[in-house]
């Protein structure tokens, strides 16, 4: 046998052996780094560990030796392959089953996702010498008929259209983010292109000279106010907002849209806050105290700090605070239906709490739609990816559902 062959087996060996130690790792009970760390591979490129795998199943067993090696080797990548496929498998069933879909092609190709910069901006409050901004990106057909000057000029040329009105707040543990392109930008785009009018919020972010905790929701509330009383200029329909946020924006949401439901939410904005008619998030903080004391640090982000920061220090130090960023504390059967989708190995933001929050809201009399995505976690970076399909698939539907479209 040939060197290159024993080389070529060897390498596809290898390889699947590295694909099976991943899938193992992830299938372990409890969080840790090394979960986190395969969990994000899962989340990203699972299409792509599964060709990588039936790749490396096919060259080594090709390449080994006849005899015992052969037999070795078509073990390992046998079920590195096995491994790969059932998880990317089952990312794929749970996502058909809650009325989502996953396109694997693309998935694999994981192209960049097409962004675009918002129609128009606005400032619905100043405060702290800052200007908070909305963004505002408007439905294909009505962007069709805009005309181009300026902003002002623009909003005037609008007739409504009627637009259901996607109200989007980013995540970035109340630290980081903003509601520019460069967060929402892609999303905008892809709900845009079926007839949704997206709004997405900058508001004021925390420090370690900063705590935000009752700024930021109140920024939120002041912004739902502002959307709710412009948005008919724009085309959107303001009996139709739909809240929605990621992460620390899940937190956002899901307080604001349920504090609102129990005239309970805090608004410096003349005016009502309104109740949306649904809240979406995915993996929110609904419980920081628990995210405080067991989320797994990853590089450059540890619940602890951005926790601590938003709070101004540890959740025990700050007993009322810590209640009024918790999202039990606005449970009640007027809550508007929920969507929540949790990735199942979440242990940066641990995905037990997010399940005990469910069941708590249902107890409550919250309509809740729970849907857990297995072997994912934290950090869908790519949209077209499996976690980020499934993510705009799923509310996709649910909300055709919720609100009757056709």
């Amino acid at each position: 046998m040939s060197l290159i062959r024993i080389a070529l087996a060897g390498c596809g060996a290898l390889l699947g052996a590295a694909v099976l130690l991943v899938t193992v790792v992830s299938l372990g009970p409890g969080h840790s780094r090394a979960q986190e760390q395969v969990g994000y591979l899962w989340t990203n490129y699972g299409p792509r560990l599964a060709v990588l795998s039936a790749v490396a199943a096919v060259v080594a067993c090709w390449a080994a030796p006849a005899g015992r090696a052969r037999l070795v080797v078509a073990v390992v990548t046998g079920l590195a392959l096995l491994g790969a496929t059932t998880q990317v498998g089952r990312v794929v069933a749970a996502t058909v089953r809650a009325g989502g879909s996953v396109n694997l092609l693309s998935a694999l190709a994981l192209s960049p996702d097409r962004s675009r910069d918002p129609d128009a901006w606005a400032v619905y409050h100043r405060v702290d010498g800052q200007d908070l901004r909305v963004a505002i990106w408007l439905p294909a057909g009505a962007r069709a008929t805009a005309a181009r000057p300026s902003p002002a000029s623009r909003a005037e040329a609008w007739s409504p259209t009627g637009a259901p009105v996607m109200f989007a707040i980013h995540g970035g543990g109340w630290i980081d983010g903003n509601g520019t392109a460069a967060d929402y930008g892609p999303e905008a785009a892809w709900w845009t292109a079926r007839g949704w009018l997206f709004v997405s919020v900058d508001y004021r972010l925390s420090s370690p000279a900063r705590a935000t905790w009752d700024k930021s929701p109140a920024d939120v509330a002041c912004a739902l106010t502002w959307t709710a009383a412009a948005v008919a200029r724009y085309g959107g329909d303001p009996s139709t907002i739909v809240v929605r946020g990621d992460s620390a924006g899940g937190n956002l949401a899901i307080n604001l849209a349920y504090s609102a439901a129990q005239h309970a939410a805090i608004s410096v904005c003349a005016g009502p806050v309104p109740v949306p008619r649904a809240v979406v998030a995915f993996a929110p903080v609904v419980d920081p105290e628990n995210a405080y004391d067991h989320g797994v640090p990853q590089p450059g982000a540890d619940p602890k700090v951005f926790i601590g920061n938003y709070l101004g220090g540890p959740p025990r130090q700050f007993p009322d605070r810590i209640r009024s960023i918790s999202s039990a504390t606005y449970l009640s059967a007027a809550a508007p239906p929920t969507l929540i989708i949790e990735p199942v190995e979440d242990g940066f933001i641990p995905s037990e709490a997010v399940f005990a929050f469910a069941a708590e809201a249902r107890a409550a009399g919250v309509t809740m739609t729970l849907v857990r995505i297995p072997t994912t976690n934290h950090f869908p970076v790519y949209a077209e990816s499996p976690a980020g399909q499934a993510d705009r698939t799923i509310t996709a539907a649910y909300l055709k559902d919720l609100l009757g479209q056709s």
